[in-house]
């Protein structure tokens, strides 16, 4: 019961971060005051997981014998083998460490404080150098290092999909659905991420100075946030609301071209999509495909079914009555998709 209510936490929590980690990455918008501590106590509580996973047991692996193995020393070298490792990486506290080491820490708990103004603006050393505020920026994307931990919903929904037979069959079009909505997702982020002008080369950013070229941040914001000069300031929905905008008429390869791609950086960062979503599309209308297919085979078998029984009731000639009766009787009945007799002697024995 305790290991349930913990899954189901833990199930929200990652919800939580799959959609923030992205966005507070990619559009700057950090945890600050109580979602700041909020978030130290989501990365306590996935690094206290990490420990809870040397406790708790998992099913043998051997196809042949029902058990749940609960020895100690098995478990610790079973989690050690397999997922270990990709969990203490993806608990790393690395918005933790960054801020603790530029004395930041504290002002970033206190709400009361102009974030932008007070707390984690960059030092003004690295603001002089436009190469070092740009590798400033990259570091930031170690922070996606905490994604790592969506490789636990596999794990959940494999350790209680026998609680969720009665479901499981959409479960993979929902997974589907929810993998091309994180997909655009991240990119957007992403897209808005590597918009901004410290991605620009010296000849863009000196055709911008001049007028020449007009990136989209600065003809839809008028500039990054907390820069804006012609426009009003726009929030970071509103701007991360344009960036997934963007992203899915990419991917679909509609392109309106109301979003043009302007800089080399927002140029490669698009052939990046375009490919991703070439793949990702063609692999998902063969798996939507499939499992429509798949949820409709009973329907199929049911409809096979009555096309013999008809050709049954024509060729013997029975009496007007006695057909409709028996076309009724097998209208009524049910296809099953297995054979209880050939699963009953598979079960083993003990069971």
């Amino acid at each position: 019961c305790f290991r349930k209510g913990w899954d189901a936490m833990q199930f929200v929590l990652l919800i939580y971060m799959a959609v923030f980690v992205p966005f507070r990455v990619g559009l700057e918008v950090p945890a600050v005051g109580g979602w700041y501590v909020f978030e130290l106590a989501v990365d306590a509580f996935f690094l206290l997981d990490i420990a809870l996973n040397f406790f708790t047991a998992y099913e043998d692996p051997n196809p042949d014998v029902i058990r749940a193995i609960s020895d100690p020393k098995l478990i610790a070298i079973n989690y050690m083998k397999t997922w270990f490792f990709i969990d203490l990486l993806g608990s790393f506290p690395v918005d933790f460490i960054m801020r603790v080491s530029q004395g930041k820490l504290k002002c970033s708990m206190d709400d009361s404080m102009s974030y932008l103004e007070n707390c984690l603006l960059v030092d003004d050393d690295v603001m002089q150098t436009g190469q070092l505020l740009r590798m400033f920026k990259v570091l930031r994307l170690v922070r996606l290092l905490k994604l790592l931990r969506l490789f636990r919903v596999g794990r959940l929904m494999e350790r209680y999909q026998e609680e969720m037979c009665g479901v499981m069959k959409y479960i993979p079009l929902v997974k589907q659905l929810f993998t091309m909505l994180f997909l655009g997702h991240i990119c957007g982020c992403m897209f808005y991420f590597f918009s901004n002008k410290e991605f620009r080369n010296a000849l863009e950013v000196e055709l911008v100075r001049n007028g020449t070229l007009t990136p989209w941040m600065e003809s839809h914001f008028g500039g990054e946030l907390g820069s804006n000069t012609t426009h009003p300031e726009f929030d970071p929905l509103y701007r991360y609301v344009t960036s997934i905008y963007w992203v899915f008429q990419t991917m679909t390869t509609v392109g309106y071209g109301d979003i043009p791609c302007t800089t080399i950086m927002e140029r490669l960062f698009a052939m990046c999509v375009m490919v991703i979503g070439t793949f990702y599309f063609s692999f998902i209308i063969g798996s939507v495909s499939n499992m429509v297919n798949s949820m409709q085979r009973e329907a199929e078998l049911k409809e096979e079914k009555m096309e013999q029984v008809k050709a049954f009731v024509k060729e013997s000639r029975l009496p007007s009555k006695l057909r409709r009766m028996i076309l009724a009787f097998f209208r009524k009945q049910n296809i099953r998709l297995y054979n209880t007799r050939s699963i009953l002697l598979e079960v083993p024995f003990e069971l």
